[in-house]
């Protein structure tokens, strides 16, 4: 039987997520895992963002920052469905490859999404 130590569950910030989220709960629990919760912001278009006070830069990171909020309120309530901790990630790129690539990266040995 395959040992899964680390679960990497991810969410798009909606409700359909939490069908992921139960199981991954679940699982952590079975096989005493450890957990990755993970967001992907997709990539923003590159056209050109300039005005006298808002550089793409300044752009891309006030989304981000948006983003990270979401997630903090999205995950903040999910903390009593584990049993340990479990780490935050919002990371951007096209989900599909980013996802993988973090997964890789990371040596996760199951994702979970719904």
């Amino acid at each position: 039987m395959i040992r899964i130590k680390k679960i990497l569950v991810t969410t798009d910030l909606s409700p359909a997520s939490y069908s992921a989220l139960e199981y991954a709960s679940w699982l952590e629990k079975k096989e005493k895992a450890s957990v990755t919760l993970l967001y992907c912001v997709d990539n923003l278009p590159t056209v050109a963002y300039h005005t006298v006070d808002l550089t793409f830069d300044k752009f891309r990171e006030e989304i981000l920052t948006t983003e990270r909020e979401r997630m903090k309120v999205f995950s903040d309530p999910l903390k009593k469905m584990f049993s340990k901790a479990f780490k935050v990630v919002v990371i951007e790129g096209n989900a599909a490859q980013t996802i993988v690539e973090y997964a890789k990266n990371n040596g996760t040995d199951i994702i979970v999404m719904s």
